[in-house]
This record gives structure tokens, C-alpha cells and sequence, in this order.
């Protein structure tokens, strides 16, 4: 690039999520009512049943509110991490908007966040105490690598999950995805 000028990184990279949580707009020609309508058919409420191996037969648990809805999806194996979908409409011309969050379940955060604050602090009482004997090991590396695979596998789960849960919602709301500033979801696409 010439002097003054700034090269422009592709659109992938800026979408790409380094923490669990997106925003994505999805645009229907549905109607707020037939968007509910949809939605209630397509969501079933979570059950918690020890045992229970008959899954439900929609694509999604939640619920359906006046404003919008809460959604995740039902999956057949085991991660904590799938994304919540918290979605708001709002009418504007002949076109219905979703406002579309995608985050970790709430205890799942908290849970995250203490499992990766907790050897985070530990790793700076570790370092000061070694720095005051003047031997420095690499013994402190060990609570920053509990840190670091506490971080990859919350990050890693919500990615695996985050595309499939916003094109199933377009696809039973009749939507098109509108990505922040244009961007592309991921670079990393399976």
C-alpha cells in the first residue's frame, strides 16, 4: 500500500470470534406474528429428565416471547458449549429484522470464567513468589496452560456450533443473514 494508506484485511478475519459471542442480523419477509408462529413450532421447552434417551423432535429448545425468543439447539451428543440464541424483531419497511445474540449459556460462563480467573491468579502468585527467591521455573507455565485449555475448549465447542444454530434459524424463519460491516462468518469453515 502507499504512504498513508492502510491494507485492508479480508472481511473473514474480522467476523472471526476470539470469545464466544456473535451478532448477526437476519432479514425475513415474514411477519412478526408468522415469525412466532415458527418459531413455537419449531422450539420445544427443555425438559430435564435423567435418563431419557427419546429426543425431541424439533430443531430447537427455548421459548417464544411478544419481543423475540430464546433458542438453542437440540443435539445428540454431549457439548456444554452451544451457542443461546437470543433473538429481538423489529419491523422496518415490508421486512422483518431478527437481532440476533449468540452467547454461552450463563452458568456456563460463570463456570468458564472462574475456571480460567482461578489459575490466571495463581500463575501471578506463583511468578512474584519465584521472582522474590530469584529462581524463576517453568513451573509457572502450568496454571497458564489450564487457563489456555479452558479458553480453547469453550472457544472451540461455541465455533463448532455457532454457524449451524444461525442458518437453521434463517432457514425456518425464511431469513437471509446480514453479518456485521459484510463480513463472512469464519475462516475456518468445516
Amino acid at each position: 500500500p502507499a504512504r498513508g494508506e492502510s491494507r485492508a484485511r479480508p472481511a473473514t478475519l474480522r467476523a472471526m470470534p476470539w470469545i464466544p459471542y456473535v451478532r448477526v442480523t437476519l432479514e425475513s419477509l415474514l411477519s412478526p406474528d408468522e415469525m412466532r408462529q415458527r418459531l413455537a413450532a419449531s422450539l420445544t421447552s427443555p425438559t430435564l429428565r435423567f435418563g431419557d434417551v427419546e429426543r425431541p423432535r424439533t430443531p430447537f429448545y427455548g421459548s417464544v416471547s411478544p419481543d423475540g425468543f430464546t433458542a438453542w439447539k437440540v443435539i445428540r451428543y454431549r457439548n456444554s458449549f452451544v451457542p443461546v440464541a437470543r433473538g429481538r424483531w423489529r419491523v422496518e419497511g415490508r421486512a422483518t429484522h431478527v437481532d440476533l445474540r449468540l452467547t454461552l449459556h450463563p452458568f456456563v460462563l460463570y463456570f468458564m470464567t472462574i475456571w480460567i480467573s482461578l489459575p490466571l491468579f495463581s500463575d501471578v502468585v506463583l511468578t512474584v513468589a519465584a521472582l522474590a527467591r530469584g529462581h524463576l521455573t517453568p513451573v509457572v507455565l502450568i496454571p497458564l496452560a489450564f487457563a489456555a485449555a479452558g479458553y480453547a475448549l469453550a472457544t472451540a465447542g461455541f465455533r463448532w456450533e455457532y454457524r449451524d444454530t444461525i442458518a437453521q434459524l434463517a432457514a425456518c424463519l425464511d431469513a437471509r443473514v446480514i453479518w456485521p460491516d459484510g463480513a463472512a462468518p469464519d475462516p475456518f469453515d468445516r
